[in-house]
């Protein structure tokens, strides 16, 4: 396969732009920002299109989008094709949209045959199908991205398939070891799975069927053990019920007996209490118990009386006029201090509008034009004080010496022994002054003059060498007293030239010196607008203008002390806004005047106390305000309680009075003597009421046990509970065990509560019995059959055994394809390393001729003569881009179809190689491009130069690229 041409119909920058290309070594050449990228990507997306899948885009195919969608318009078309010829003689056109990602390959004739249906990869035509490749591995071998040769060693997983089908097939199948493997590992994992947790395929999941119905069985005879324990515990429980119940029965034998026993005693009781009331219940006098709670109430009042004393200090209400005192005292502060501060800000905004009113254009400034006049004329009256004293060079001219000096060395005399050597490092010298002279003159134009000095040094010396040298070679039978006369003269003459130089130098200086004050001095007169020619003239122009502009910087400078004093009075405000704050504070002294007292308001205006004071003042008039407020707070409360008290004694006086009339106590007298004679009649009253109490005890008792019956109806229930009694102990007696029961119950004292514990411990025995019963009738139901697991336990084990026996059998297979795999990786080594060793001492410039190839990572091993490995992507990095250059060169001649040749499509391949390598990899690239299309992308101007003394059209082709303006 080889590219004819491709089209960029919208494409990166270019809209319907195309590239022919010529079949064998193609060198498109461009500076940076040409769009040498975006045509290696239109080739690549021209010939393989973009993968159509389901689900979102991969991330290399979001990245190629974003870089290379047309840039003038992201939503718009972009679509790019190429045309190939094909081996078997087809002239193919691709296009592909790259938006929709369809693409779709017919003839490039009038009968146009489509031949997508040939090359589907991934849901879209792939043009490297053809060749036996894919988009993706053509991208890792034949299409090499700019710095991306070291970039297959990322993913090189993703060629082991074609490099073994390659190996095992020539690239004609898909039959591969790796391939059976791939299956076989699948089937392994989907149908038989590991044995290790957490997988659940048959292999794991046959074995815990196992282990499941082995289980299973030993719970079917754990439960019918079980069984048999619980018919026990139900026989036990049984014997329990019966005796409980046997001991219940006897202690309500013993406690009725008891009982009647009891209601015997109780009946005789009432009746002698009964013969002590023939008139009935005792009844007390109500009147007196009213009187009596009276007098209690009386004395309790008058005994919890508070105690009256007087309350010291200042009262509310004096406590009230001082606070409202101090409080008219601050106001009167706060108004003379506010009249005070409205005074002061009307002061402030007259003293303002006086110095507003000198500035009616604003704030005074220099303009920024008359601040660089003034440096422009302080720098060129500085430099006129420096100004040099031009003065001729005197003696002889350079052109009079060195006409001397070439008469003198017209004659021809013998170079003296090791004349060459010297004469070839003064040559050198004269040569390096000239340059850089030259440098200096034409690079750096504030060395001018030196760099003219040197350029002329430079050239005079080369003449006087010509010179010297030619009469050497013509004078060669000299006398050497005449040699040294010779000598002594010449460099007399050679000295006063190079004294003659050195003051034409300084002259030279002096006079570009001089020239550039007269130019800074006539500018600074110009700018200042002074007329004067001479410059004598302008210097002192120039003086007289700085003496007005300093008298006009002094002006200037003292209108900005005032303006400053403005600023200062406004403080950031407007005229007018300061105007409106004198007045707001006018208005705010004349309302807290109105409202104070004016004796108060006349000692403060005399007083003349400040803000600061004010705040003091209030600070602590404030404290004082709290204390006093909190003080009056607990007089009021005071005197409300003394108010309280007064009138409860006057409420227990009364009360004493009203229980000494309602108990015929006499009431003249003090309160305190009432108090003891109502004492008195309480201790005469206590007497009464302790007989009436001990009857009404009595009676109460015979109430409890009559229990409101009559003593007839009592006297009946005492013989039912007898005869209760007696039937109870006669039914126990008829049962066998029932007189050791009632033996063992006559020995124990029984309550009521005793009893209904046991008879509560024979019902929950009952209960628990019958809980029991119930429970095992539903347990036999649930019971597993123990025959039924056994057969469970027997065809699981023999499934187990089925899928282990299988297991073997693809652990034993998968072992000899893996031996398989690792003889295709044997077989590919030598094959890559084969074309590896065809062009690698070439590359290398014979440092290293031979190498190593591991197929399963694409890592390779060079060695020279010392014949040591070294890793190739550990070498240096030109270097290591050679070789794997070299690598992809190889698998891309190795996974193609034969009969078919897959084309290089290179980007920037050589720029990390050094000029020597660089020139060995073209020359070698030149040589693969006999057999297969080249093109190489570069930007290098020693590879163009190559391409342009290399390549000859029309089977090889340099093409430049211009960087249009729309690129950035």
């Amino acid at each position: 396969m080889r590219f004819e041409s491709v089209r960029a119909h919208a494409f990166g920058p270019f809209r319907n732009q195309s590239l022919d290309l010529s079949p064998a070594m193609n060198v498109i050449y461009g500076p940076n920002e040409a769009g040498k990228s975006s045509w290696h990507a239109a080739l690549y997306a021209g010939l393989c299109g973009m993968r159509r899948g389901r689900g979102q885009p991969l991330k290399d195919d979001k990245e190629f989008a974003d870089r290379h969608r047309p840039w003038d318009d992201d939503n718009g078309p972009w679509d790019v094709g190429v045309v190939v010829s094909l081996a078997d003689g087809r002239r193919v056109q691709l296009r592909h949209n790259l938006v929709s990602r369809t693409g779709k390959a017919q003839d490039d004739d009038l009968a146009g045959r489509n031949y997508s249906n040939e090359i589907p990869y991934d849901g879209a035509p792939d043009g490297s199908c053809w060749v036996g490749l894919n988009r993706k591995t053509f991208l890792s071998t034949a299409c090499v991205r700019q710095s991306d040769l070291l970039g297959l060693l990322g993913d090189p997983a993703s060629l082991q398939h074609d490099l073994q089908r390659a190996a095992a097939n020539a690239g004609s199948a898909d039959t591969t070891a790796a391939a059976a493997l791939q299956r076989l590992n699948g089937y392994r994992r989907e149908f038989v799975g590991s044995d290790r947790p957490p997988s659940k395929k048959p292999l794991r999941s046959t074995a815990a069927a196992v282990a499941d119905a082995q289980s299973a069985l030993n719970h079917a005879r754990s439960q019918h053990a079980d069984y048999l324990r619980q018919l026990q515990e139900i026989d036990v429980l049984e014997v329990n019920v019966n005796g409980a119940q046997r001991r219940v029965d006897a202690a309500r034998s013993v406690l009725a007996q008891r009982e009647a026993s009891a209601a015997r005693h109780r009946m005789e009781r009432a009746g002698k209490l009964e013969s002590l009331f023939p008139d009935g219940p005792p009844r007390p006098s109500r009147e007196q118990d009213e009187r009596a709670e009276k007098v209690t109430a009386a004395l309790t009042t008058w005994n919890d009386r508070p105690s009256l004393s007087d309350l010291p200090g200042d009262t509310a209400e004096e406590l009230r006029v001082r606070i409202a005192d101090s409080d008219s005292y601050i106001a009167a502060q706060r108004a003379a201090v506010a009249e005070q501060e409205a005074d002061d800000a009307r002061l402030r905004f007259e003293r303002a509008q006086d110095l507003d009113a000198l500035f009616p254009e604003g704030r005074p400034y220099i303009s920024e034009h008359d601040r660089l006049r003034a440096h422009t004329a302080m720098s060129a009256l500085s430099a006129w004080e420096t100004l040099p004293l031009l003065q001729e060079p005197e003696g002889p001219h350079v052109e009079d010496l060195e006409r001397e000096l070439a008469v003198l060395d017209s004659r021809e005399t013998t170079p003296p022994a090791g004349w060459q050597p010297r004469m070839l490092v003064w040559a050198l010298l004269s040569v390096s002054l000239m340059g850089m002279g030259a440098i200096a003159t034409f690079l750096f134009p504030e060395y001018r003059v030196f760099g003219l000095v040197a350029a002329a040094l430079g050239f005079v010396s080369a003449l006087v060498l010509g010179s010297l040298m030619l009469i050497r070679l013509r004078n060669r039978s000299v006398s050497p007293a005449e040699e040294a006369a010779f000598t002594a003269r010449r460099n007399a003459i050679l000295d006063r030239l190079e004294a003659r130089f050195i003051q034409q130098k300084r002259y030279d200086a002096d006079r570009i010196r001089y020239d550039e004050i007269l130019s800074s001095l006539n500018k600074a007169a110009e700018a200042c607008g002074i007329d004067a020619t001479s410059p004598e003239a302008q210097a002192q122009a120039l003086r007289d203008w700085q003496d007005a502009r300093e008298a006009v910087e002094r002006e200037r400078v003292s209108r900005a002390a005032q303006w400053d004093k403005l600023q200062g009075l406004l403080a950031g405000r407007s005229l007018d806004e300061t105007a409106a704050e004198a007045e707001r504070l006018r208005e705010h002294a004349d309302s807290l005047i109105a409202t104070a007292d004016p004796g108060l308001l006349e000692h403060a205006r005399e007083r003349g106390v400040t803000n600061a004071e004010l705040v003091e003042l209030e600070r602590t008039a404030s404290i004082e305000r709290s204390a006093l407020e909190e003080l009056r707070g607990k007089r009021v409360a005071a005197e409300e309680q003394r108010r309280k008290d007064v009138a409860l004694v006057a409420a227990a006086t009364k009360a004493l009075r009203d229980a000494a009339v309602a108990v015929s106590v006499p009431i003249d007298g003090e309160p305190t003597e009432l108090a003891e004679a109502l004492v008195a009649w309480q201790n005469r009253r206590k007497e009464d009421i302790a007989d009436i109490q001990q009857r009404s005890k009595q009676w109460d008792e015979l109430q409890q046990l009559l229990g409101e019956r009559p003593f007839l109806e009592l006297a009946v229930e005492v013989e039912r509970l007898q005869a209760d009694a007696e039937a109870q102990t006669s039914r126990l007696l008829a049962d066998p065990a029932g007189g050791d029961a009632l033996a063992a119950a006559r020995q124990g004292d029984f309550t009521a509560d005793e009893i209904a514990s046991l008879d509560n411990e024979a019902r929950v025995a009952h209960e628990e019995l019958t809980t029991k019963r119930g429970e095992l009738t539903a347990y036999a139901r649930t019971l597993p059959s123990v025959a039924d697991a056994e057969d469970a336990l027997d065809a699981a084990v023999r499934e187990r055994n089925r899928f282990t026996q299988l297991d073997a059998t693809l652990t034993k297979t998968i072992g000899f394809l893996e031996q398989a795999k690792d003889r295709a990786h044997r077989t590919i080594a030598p094959e890559l390393r084969s074309t590896l060793l065809e062009w690698l001492p070439h590359v290398t410039s014979g440092r290293y001729t031979d190498c190593h190839v591991d197929p399963e990572s694409l890592l390779v091993e060079v060695s020279g003569i010392d014949e040591q490995r070294h890793p190739a992507r550990l070498l240096s990095h030109g270097t290591a881009e050679q070789v794997y250059l070299l690598l992809r060169l190889a698998m891309a001649r190795h996974l193609t179809k034969p009969g078919e040749v897959c084309p290089l499509i290179l980007d920037d391949v050589v720029s990390a190689s050094d000029a020597e390598r660089k020139r060995a990899v073209l020359e070698t690239l030149l040589a693969i491009s006999e057999s297969t299309q080249v093109i190489l992308f570069t930007h290098e101007d020693d590879v163009r130069d190559w391409a342009n003394e290399r390549l000859a059209e029309p089977h090889n082709r340099l093409v430049e690229l211009d960087a249009p303006s729309v690129l950035a």
